[in-house]
């Protein structure tokens, strides 16, 4: 049994603005992680202030993160800081933050 992946990235395209699936996925994993951390705070006590700032660091840190890890890996021809514009974000969202 052979299977025929033909997946289109993106989810819905008005005009030249398009929203691709793992754009929706990044936003839903991020909103998910800070639902529970905010649950598991309150359950141990300690103060929502820090659960909001450790989730903006982790927010920043992931896409920082993966945006560095798919040009130097994945496309080491990138990594000039003159040409950080051109460094693909979707590849990088599939594969570093999986990890």
């Amino acid at each position: 049994m052979m299977i025929y992946w033909s997946f289109n990235p993106i989810l819905a395209s008005i005009g030249p603005f398009s929203i691709h699936w793992y754009g929706v996925l990044f936003v839903g994993a991020f909103l998910m992680a800070k639902f529970v951390m905010a649950r598991i705070f309150k359950a141990e006590d300690v103060p929502e202030e820090l659960a909001e700032r450790l989730f903006y660091f982790a927010l920043v840190g992931g896409i920082v993160g993966a945006r560095l890890a798919h040009c130097l890996f994945y496309d080491p021809a990138i990594t000039c800081p003159t040409r950080w514009r051109y460094c693909a974000f979707g590849r990088a969202v599939s594969r570093v933050m999986a990890v």
